[in-house]
């Protein structure tokens, strides 16, 4: 039996696809794009902010490219560089979302943990972008409260992310 919160957050998941699919077709700048498809992602999911950041050029390195933090302090932001370690490490090391909470921090990388701290960022959900079975970069989300992220949060079908994968 489907019940009227399950109906919902189907409708919900459907209308974030619309909207991409809207948004994707209506612009050909990728920064744009991409900021339109995490400030559908953050909305949907009740998250503070999400994030796409892509390799560097420097080794082991993530750049920021593009956010959607409305009421975030400005300390996470676009064109930051950090470090791929702990928690983004492992997302792309295994290809499936890993999920942390406050308790967790010593999963993050010492200038990762220092932007969450100073963001006020209680819960992290990292989510590999994935195309033919390779990381392509990384979906970040963020909540600044103890909320913890549940497999229905990240696991459901959407363009570009893996649709077989649930938290680990």
């Amino acid at each position: 039996m489907i019940t009227e919160e399950k109906l919902q957050r189907q409708n919900d998941r459907l209308e974030l696809l619309l909207n991409l699919t809207t948004r994707i077709t209506s612009s050909l700048d990728l920064r744009e794009v991409l900021r339109a498809i995490a400030a559908n992602i953050r909305e949907v999911i009740h998250a503070d902010a999400v994030a796409v950041s892509l390799p560097d050029a420097a080794p082991g390195k993530y750049r920021v490219f593009a956010m959607d933090f409305p009421h975030g302090k400005g300390v996470a932001r676009e064109e930051l560089l950090v470090t791929l370690s702990g928690i983004s490490k492992r997302a792309m090391d295994t290809l499936k979302p890993v999920v942390i909470d406050a308790w967790e921090r010593n999963e993050l990388a010492p200038d990762t943990y220092d932007i969450a701290t100073a963001e006020g960022i209680e819960a992290l959900c990292s989510i590999p972008l994935v195309n033919r079975g390779r990381g392509l970069g990384l979906l970040s989300i963020f909540r600044t409260t103890e909320t913890p992220f549940s497999p229905e949060d990240v696991g459901f079908p959407h363009p570009g992310f893996r649709t077989d994968s649930n938290c680990s």
